[in-house]
């Protein structure tokens, strides 16, 4: 099942047109960050994990740095809500 359809089916608006719109245009804005931030992330990942015989002082501060970042804008997109 699509997440979209799971979290519709505990969200009851009733007739409150104007708040159902409000929350799935909300909803989408933060899936659309959350998505590029996990995007991030696996190419972190991926990264590490392909460089990882070769790596240097340097390219692992670059990582962990970029690292942080992503955690800096999950954590920020936590708190907008």
């Amino acid at each position: 099942m699509e997440k979209k359809a799971a979290v519709a089916q505990f969200i009851k608006f009733g007739r409150q047109r104007k708040k159902k719109d409000a929350f799935w245009a909300l909803y989408d804005a933060y899936e659309v960050e959350r998505k590029e931030l996990g995007e991030k992330r696996i190419a972190l990942i991926s990264d590490y994990a392909t460089n990882y015989n070769s790596l240097t002082d340097e390219k692992i501060e670059a990582i962990l740095k970029q690292s942080v970042d992503v955690n800096k804008g999950l954590v920020g997109l936590s708190q907008k809500l």
